[in-house]
């Protein structure tokens, strides 16, 4: 399994081949990455829970995805997953670039520009939406044959759209949409304005300003987004930048403080126990086991 890096707000992977770009990843507590950071791609992507229940996040809305579940998740949707009760979770991503027939394209194309909106969450009784996207994620793990395996997983996907579209889309967007469009975009700027320069000295009012907004409102926004305080989002960002370079790197503990925003030593240990439950030196001799 690819073990590519969610902490990126903005993912913008290069996904399996050119002529067939799709990715897929098991996330249990052993991979690095078994929380899903928030983030967003432009890219579609599948998940279906193999054990314990997920907590997946689509644009604000939190969804408690149980044994069995699925979920289908569009373009352009901040997203993150939190796995409880010994979860293993599946995902595959779909790059935006995958071919479809012409006559396909005109409608995965409304999903895409988010002129229509499919459901994106199945219960395990919805059997035939669900069957569809298992057997997506069974032909990558059972089919050996390239060209059979392609054939498998297309077919899959095109039958789940066309279920998807057919049983559970709805023509328009509705009419609110709009304003929530608008504050996701917001939000995204946010982030990004972090994923741009967490390394840098960050204040609350710097934060607000990123998106023109009064260092109130800000606050209450980022909340609602993203269910944490904007400088406990950006302390845990910095952590785990910090996580990438103790995994990767060479530097020091103070080089890896000091490139990730933390210019005081004991403040960075501090918030590197909050956040992961273990010291940095603890951290990296795990990961090397």
């Amino acid at each position: 399994m690819n073990s590519a890096n969610y902490i990126n707000y903005y993912e913008d992977l290069k996904r399996g081949t050119e002529n067939f770009p799709i990715e897929f990843y098991r996330l249990t507590e052993s991979h690095p990455r078994y929380v899903m950071e928030l983030h967003w791609h432009m890219d579609f992507e599948f998940i279906r829970v193999l054990e314990g229940n997920l907590l997946l996040t689509l644009n604000g809305k939190t969804f408690d995805m149980q044994k069995g579940m699925t979920a289908f998740i569009p373009s352009g949707l901040l997203h993150s997953a939190t796995p409880q009760n010994d979860c293993i979770y599946d995902c595959a991503v779909l790059g935006q670039n995958m071919y479809y027939p012409e006559a396909c394209w005109k409608r995965v194309k409304k999903i895409q520009t988010h002129e229509q909106a499919v459901q994106s969450v199945y219960d395990a009784k919805q059997l035939q939406i669900c069957r569809y996207i298992w057997n997506l994620f069974d032909a990558h793990t059972n089919t050996e044959d390239s060209g059979l395996y392609e054939l498998m997983i297309r077919g899959a996907l095109y039958s789940f759209l066309a279920l998807a579209i057919n049983e559970y889309g709805v023509s328009d967007v509705p009419a609110d949409t709009t304003q929530s469009i608008r504050r996701i975009n917001q939000a995204k700027h946010a982030l990004e304005f972090i994923e741009n320069n967490y390394a840098a000295p960050l204040t609350l009012d710097t934060l607000a300003a990123s998106v023109g907004m009064s260092r109130k409102y800000f606050c209450k926004f980022f909340k609602e987004i993203t269910r944490r305080s904007p400088i406990d989002y950006l302390n845990h960002y910095r952590i785990e930048r910090a996580c990438d370079l103790l995994r990767v790197s060479s530097q020091s503990f103070m080089e890896i403080a000091e490139n990730t925003g933390f210019h005081d030593m004991s403040y960075f240990i501090k918030m590197f126990k909050k956040y992961k439950n273990i010291t940095p030196k603890q951290y990296q001799l795990q990961m090397k086991n």
